[in-house]
């Protein structure tokens, strides 16, 4: 039996996000001026065979 799980990790809307506002400013220098929020986060996969 093979088994797969996707773990998103992103920081609560209520925190401070230092990276997207870096980020932000510069998305609308490359005409992505519709973005209001830019939060980053981890994805984590991790997979497993011959559970039972």
């Amino acid at each position: 039996m093979k088994l797969k799980v996707d773990i998103d990790v992103v920081p609560r809307p209520e925190l401070s996000a230092p990276q997207g506002e870096v980020v932000l400013p510069n998305l609308e220098h490359l005409g992505l001026d519709q973005v209001d929020d830019v939060l980053f986060g981890k994805h984590l996969t991790e997979g497993r065979e011959g559970l039972q």
